[in-house]
């Protein structure tokens, strides 16, 4: 998933990022610092998601934001594999989920996670 800095961070620092949704706030977790307006490959890390929720309508628009206070990640299961991890569809980026037993989701499903926070770990393309 290709990201962009809206602020400065050193490393294991909080940033805020942008992909498809608002602003959000994202820990980087690059060896070097990331300075506003970088734009830069990523793989995410979803920490401690408080629930996931089926949505629809409107609510289903893919993305990344801060709703009401809360940090916000919307996409539709692309995959689910038999050990419950699955595959979210987050705009032109995909995000692979390892929920706590019990959250059921089918491919196709469109959700809305709220996770603790989000960590960035930066790839070479």
């Amino acid at each position: 998933m290709r990201v962009t800095a809206l602020s400065d961070a050193e490393p294991g620092g909080e940033a805020r990022f942008r992909v498809d949704g608002g602003p959000w706030p994202a820990i980087w977790m690059g060896s070097e610092s990331i300075c506003a307006g970088t734009q830069v490959h990523v793989e995410m890390d979803i920490d401690s998601i408080d629930s996931i929720v089926a949505i629809d309508g409107a609510d289903a628009v893919s993305g990344i934001e801060v709703v009401d206070g809360r940090l916000t990640v919307r996409g539709t299961v692309s995959l689910v594999y038999q050990d419950g991890v699955f595959a979210l569809q987050v705009g032109a980026g995909s995000v692979l989920i390892e929920p706590d037993p019990g959250f059921g989701v089918s491919k196709g499903m469109a959700i809305c996670i709220e996770p603790e926070s989000i960590s960035l770990f930066p790839i070479g393309v």
